[in-house]
């Protein structure tokens, strides 16, 4: 039985509608339901399952293995471990290595100081080509901050050596400068008595702190200004140390708070031998020490008369190395840092010509009264 020609194609394109209706509606339903999409887009992500697990694997060696030819060989047989690699071998500036035998299609890879050969199970397409190349660019990615890492660590480690070389140069420095101000005296002494009441005050106080600098040389990576004592029985000695050397002091009350006797003394040391250089290009300035403690808080500030800090100086001391004509400024930045660690603040308080103060305090320092003028 034969249809009219007509009546056939209307049916055939109402029959073509419905089904594209039904294949829409299935596709993205309505009313919350899910459709042909949802489980698509599910199928394409299990084809990806074992690429994501494989990236997962190597962000994980990333953060935990800090050597970077360990983490590159770890790297190397996981991509060996993939169903369509037979082999990796890699060269590298930390080394070479190689996973599996070297049999199959050739690929090799060169990127920055990294050469990788994989050899595949099939014969190589553009496709796979791309994603070859995709996995050992991630590789590359890890490896080079892994090697960042550990140059960063090297540089760290040398700036830490370099830091404590340049805090025992200062001790040591320090100390000499003690022991010729004790022969100068001996040249200068009116009267051998004289000298041994001098010998009587720094010499105990001199045997201390070349003891201290001894256990330094002898441990050089631990953290100094373990020791604490009295803010007062520190300032005592202070005053006894500097006698005669044309500094006026004044302060520590009844209250006493402890303190890390190392860096106070590190730092009145380097304070006074920069107003010792000072003295030479400006005779004559007046120079004052003050101490003021109270129940917990302790302020120790050096004042001289002389010429202000250069503003370009200024700006950067206490904060890193300086050029100026008496030096870098290692042994104030040195102290500046010890003293954040150990809870102070060193700072120049003012710098103004007739009155530069450097200050090394607690939050809140509070003031008493109590003077003693040499």
């Amino acid at each position: 039985e034969r249809k009219d020609y007509l009546l056939a194609l209307v049916q055939t394109l109402f029959l073509m509608g419905a089904v594209l209706l039904l294949a829409g509606w299935l596709w993205n339903p309505r009313f919350g339901f899910a459709g042909l999409q949802q489980v698509f887009s599910a199928y394409l992500l299990n084809v990806g399952t074992p690429f994501e697990h494989w990236l997962t694997r190597i962000a994980r060696a990333a953060e935990l293995e800090r050597d970077p030819g360990g983490f590159l060989a770890f790297a190397a047989g996981e991509l060996a471990g993939l169903p369509w690699v037979r082999g990796v071998a890699w060269q590298s500036p930390d080394g070479d290595g190689r996973h599996g035998p070297a049999e199959g299609e050739a690929v090799r890879l060169e990127m920055g100081d990294l050469e990788f050969q994989i050899n595949t199970r099939y014969a190589s397409s553009p496709a796979m080509a791309v994603h070859v190349r995709l996995l050992v660019q991630i590789i590359w990615r890890f490896y080079e901050a892994k090697r960042r890492e550990k140059v960063m660590r090297d540089m760290a480690r040398v700036q830490a050596i370099h830091e404590t070389g340049a805090r025992l140069t200062h001790d040591v420095k320090n100390l000499l400068q003690s022991l010729y101000g004790l022969a100068t005296a001996a040249e200068h002494a009116s009267t051998d008595e004289a000298y041994q009441q001098l010998l009587r005050r720094q010499v105990p106080n001199f045997t201390k702190r070349l003891e201290a600098t001894l256990s330094k040389l002898r441990a050089p990576h631990q953290e100094p200004g373990a020791q604490r004592v009295a803010v007062g029985e520190w300032w005592a000695a202070v005053c006894d140390r500097y006698e005669g050397q044309d500094v006026e002091f004044s302060g520590a009350g009844a209250a006493a708070p402890e303190i890390p006797r190392e860096l106070f003394d590190s730092v009145i040391e380097n304070l006074l031998d920069n107003t010792r250089h000072k003295r030479v290009a400006e005779p004559g300035i007046r120079v004052v020490v003050r101490c003021q403690a109270g129940a917990e808080r302790v302020s120790l500030t050096v004042t001289d008369s002389g010429s202000p800090v250069p503003e370009g100086v200024a700006g950067q001391l206490l904060r890193g190395a300086v050029e100026s004509h008496s030096g870098l400024g290692i042994g104030l930045y040195q102290c500046a840092r010890w003293a954040e660690r150990e809870g102070y603040r060193l700072r120049l308080a003012e710098n103004r010509s007739g009155n530069v103060c450097f200050e090394l305090s607690g939050p809140e320092a509070v003031e008493v009264t109590a003077a003693k003028h040499q």
